[in-house]
């Protein structure tokens, strides 16, 4: 994937509003992922700019924008107008969870910023998204700047995305504990299976190919595991209760590694205390 920089026109304007570094490229990878054919690497480009004055979710102002590109199959205009439906995808079952661009929409919104999709069958498709921009950085919320929490007992994590499972198993070592991985929910059974006594927590996707998260919880309070469970998700706000049963601990993503050793620590400790 080739990267274009351009400066921003105005030299005062150099920040952007976001609760971390990760958002905008976060935002950026789930926006290439379009429901469509995928272009290969080669044929996407992003860039970066700042925007004169445009109209946000809650008002008018400059915005960063960052702009992802591809030569694709492009969309026609009934796909392009539900691309931001939570668990809308064109993709097999198995292959897409439809909660990328959900994400995508969640994430802007939340950051008083909005996102663009422009697109036509055979010409590709653009995403734009639209951060504010400051004049100056923002500092971090005391609550941002706490020192993670840490333990040592054994931890099962359960996702199918390799990327993901693999920064979340580094952020947990970190953290001192011992991490078990599967890439589904199936894999994650076993595991408790045969290491049920040892495991002080179980974290998980909701959503995955074969067996997803809240069936793993289901399947395994059957099976008589008691440990807690912690799932996450890229749709922001807590789904429907039928989707997730309001005794399993949620946390959205992307998660800090605050928020996320502060909800693992509490969760080890209320069941230890019970």
């Amino acid at each position: 994937m080739e990267r274009r920089s351009s400066r921003a026109p105005e030299s005062g304007w150099r920040w952007c509003r976001a609760s971390s570094g990760a958002t905008a490229g976060r935002c950026g990878r789930e926006a290439s992922r379009l429901p469509a054919k995928r272009a290969p690497p080669s044929a996407c480009c992003w860039s970066r700019t700042t925007s004169p004055l445009l109209q946000g979710f809650e008002r008018w102002g400059r915005f960063a924008c960052v702009a992802v590109t591809d030569t694709g199959d492009g969309l026609d205009a009934a796909t392009l107008g539900r691309v931001f439906e939570p668990f809308y995808t064109t993709k097999p079952v198995g292959v897409g969870t439809g909660l990328g661009l959900a994400m995508v929409f969640g994430l802007m919104k939340q950051h008083r910023g909005f996102v663009h999709m422009y697109s036509e069958p055979g010409l590709g498709t653009t995403a734009r998204l639209y951060f504010p921009a400051v004049a100056e950085a923002v500092a971090a919320p005391a609550a941002a700047q706490r020192a993670a929490s840490r333990g040592t007992e054994t931890l099962l994590l359960v996702e199918d995305q390799e990327m993901l499972r693999r920064a979340t198993l580094r952020t947990l070592r970190k953290l001192g504990y011992t991490v078990l991985t599967a890439c589904d929910g199936l894999e994650g059974l076993r595991a408790l299976s045969e290491r049920r006594g040892e495991i002080a927590l179980v974290t998980s996707d909701v959503v995955m190919p074969n067996m997803g998260g809240v069936e793993l919880y289901r399947e395994a309070r059957g099976e008589g595991v008691t440990a807690p469970f912690l799932l996450t998700s890229g749709y922001t706000g807590r789904p429907s209760a039928d989707a997730i049963p309001p005794e399993i601990a949620l946390i959205e993503k992307p998660w800090s590694v605050e928020a996320l050793s502060q909800k693992v620590r509490d969760l080890i400790d209320g069941h230890q205390s019970k």
